[in-house]
């Protein structure tokens, strides 16, 4: 039972052709048999969907990967209502 501040890095797109892919970095600290997702001094972030339990001998890590996509997507969610449309190469052309 620690409270280091742990750095998680998880791909976002995967690279296709000329782009090089994207990937997100978070933190976390494993506490108490929880998970809680943190900024790099170890302060909590976001609402409530940022502490998940898994006991003493759950994979932390694993959990934090996961919460880490969830807020990703849903932080990504929210911005995507005002973005340009991306038709795909089937369009272009036409």
């Amino acid at each position: 039972m620690t409270d280091e501040v742990r750095k998680i890095t998880i791909q976002v797109q995967r690279p296709s052709g000329k782009f090089p892919g994207r990937v997100e970095t978070g933190y976390y600290v494993f506490m108490e048999g929880s998970v809680i997702l943190t900024d790099e001094q170890g302060r909590p972030i976001g609402g409530g969907g940022t502490k998940q339990f898994v006991g003493l001998d759950g994979h932390h890590r694993n959990v934090a990967c996961i919460m880490l996509r969830q807020r990703t997507r849903s932080i990504a969610k929210s911005r995507s209502v005002n973005r340009p449309l991306d038709y795909g190469r089937s369009w272009r052309g036409v």
